[in-house]
């Protein structure tokens, strides 16, 4: 399960990249949202 791992930590990354985006320009950058989409079905 060390790929499970990978991804959380890929997450964890991407929602704090998210935050950084958020704080700049109020609008979620939609690969990330896609990318949880995906990971989440």
């Amino acid at each position: 399960m060390r790929l499970q791992g990978l991804y959380s930590e890929l997450l964890e990354l991407l929602s704090r990249n998210e935050e950084l985006h958020l704080a700049k320009d109020k609008s979620p950058p939609f690969m990330v949202q896609q990318f949880k989409c995906e990971l989440l079905k």
